[in-house]
């Protein structure tokens, strides 16, 4: 180690400074309120209100400073795109699409805008159906889901989730089978044997689904599609006529590394579903169709053009923009894989909290089991959010049972990544003893 004392080295930036116990009082104030006029989202309310981004960390009124590995303001103040006056309203909307569309994995693709974030995952869901009734007829209306990730809150995005809530009775529930993810760990599938028992499960097979729907990166799983099982899942749809809808829309925009995460798969949907910045401050949500989710019928969703009009065009042109430019794409890249060798370790040095530790680019997950078995365990992953936040890391409460997501800001340098890793590997370590 240099000993740079009497030197002019600068000093190491302060990710995380954490200097008023929380939750402070303005934050009380505003959860209070929420809460009082929308029951059952306390869980979900991080204990801060961000007022300012630096790319790496967040901060509040009080001066508190969290290095943010929960995205909860996934973007900093974005330039808009050099080469000419910023474009606004319809003018920043037609270069938006063009952009979206040059680098769509698909053939001959059409887009559809819809508010974010889950306004895509409901277009997809009516072709889907258009698709299914046109090609088989009344048969052919169910969807498979594989997964259980939160897709939104629109009825369509509920149920394609298999979300608790509905009834058992609501008849549109009838169209869904779920199937699990394969994550490699609660479900070790290589193939599409789960898919298959779900369909049997159901009395149904692949000649009655309209659409196969599934995200490129589990949102309360952190774990991404294996590749193998893509490629073999895309043949199967169309075997059998089926739409291959995948859901980037709970992660957003270039957080694999690549513009769009089906570039990572190496498949072609026919309806890709993608927001610019997952559910965290989204500023549009498209689906992206191909030729073949059309060929029947020339879909045209009359409500999403006028919902799509609430989009602030010119901040979302200026975030594509930057993820499309060769120097963000390959800083992701980059701090993707260090997040990963991170992850990693963590996942090595921790065998008896941790059961799995997974993920791609600049999103992993820390599933937290009990010793040598397979049961989840809340208790460890509440108490890792709760003791990092008082470190002055910001992590995502868990969604899925015993399951942290990381999810840093995609502009954290390096060094980000590193400081808030090892804010965890502190706190499991008091943990571990």
């Amino acid at each position: 180690m240099t000993d740079t004392q009497g030197t002019d080295a600068p000093a190491p930036r302060a990710f995380r400074k954490p200097v008023a116990a929380l939750p402070t009082r303005e934050t009380s104030e505003a959860v209070a309120r929420l809460t009082a006029s929308s029951p059952g989202c306390r869980e979900t309310i991080t204990p801060i209100l961000p007022v300012a981004c630096d790319g790496a960390s967040v901060e509040d009124a009080a001066g508190n400073r969290w290095l943010d590995f929960a995205s909860v303001m996934p973007f900093q103040k974005i330039p808009p795109p050099a080469g000419g006056p910023a474009m606004r309203g319809a003018a920043a909307k037609a270069e938006l699409a063009a952009r979206l569309l040059r680098g769509a994995p698909a053939k001959d693709p059409r887009i559809f805008f819809a508010s974010p974030p889950d306004g895509a995952i409901e277009i997809a869901l009516q072709i889907a159906l258009e698709h299914g009734r046109r090609v088989g007829g009344k048969r052919k209306v169910k969807i498979a889901s594989i997964g259980s990730g939160l897709r939104g809150m629109g009825l369509g995005a509920r149920m394609s989730c298999g979300l608790a809530g509905l009834g058992p009775d609501v008849e549109a529930l009838k169209l869904f089978i779920q199937a699990p993810y394969p994550d490699g760990w609660q479900n070790e599938d290589p193939g599409l044997d789960s898919l298959q028992a779900a369909l049997d499960a159901a009395g149904a097979s692949g000649h009655d689904l309209c659409a196969v729907a599934v995200e490129a990166v589990s949102s309360n799983l952190g774990a991404m599609l294996p590749l193998a099982y893509a490629r073999t899942l895309s043949a199967w749809c169309g075997k059998h006529k089926a739409l291959l809808i995948l859901d980037e829309a709970p992660l957003g925009l270039g957080r694999t590394g690549a513009f769009f995460s089906a570039e990572a798969i190496g498949i072609e949907p026919d309806i890709l579903c993608v927001t610019d910045a997952g559910f965290c401050g989204s500023t549009f949500s498209a689906a992206i169709c191909s030729a073949r989710a059309l060929e029947v019928s020339e879909f045209v969703p009359g409500w999403a053009p006028m919902m799509g009009e609430c989009v602030a065009w010119e901040t979302a042109l200026a975030r594509a923009a930057w993820l499309q430019a060769d120097d963000a794409l390959k800083h992701i890249a980059a701090a993707g894989g260090h997040l990963q060798a991170w992850l990693a370790h963590l996942g090595a040095k921790f065998p008896r909290l941790i059961g799995r530790a997974a993920g791609c680019g600049m999103i992993g997950s820390l599933l937290f089991a009990l010793p040598g078995v397979k049961d989840p365990d809340p208790v460890a992953a509440d108490a890792v959010v709760k003791n990092c936040l008082a470190q002055g890391l910001l992590l995502n409460p868990t969604i899925a049972p015993a399951t942290v997501r990381v999810q840093p800001l995609l502009t954290a340098p390096e060094e980000a990544l590193t400081d808030g890793i090892e804010a965890i590997e502190q706190v499991l370590v008091a943990l571990d003893r």
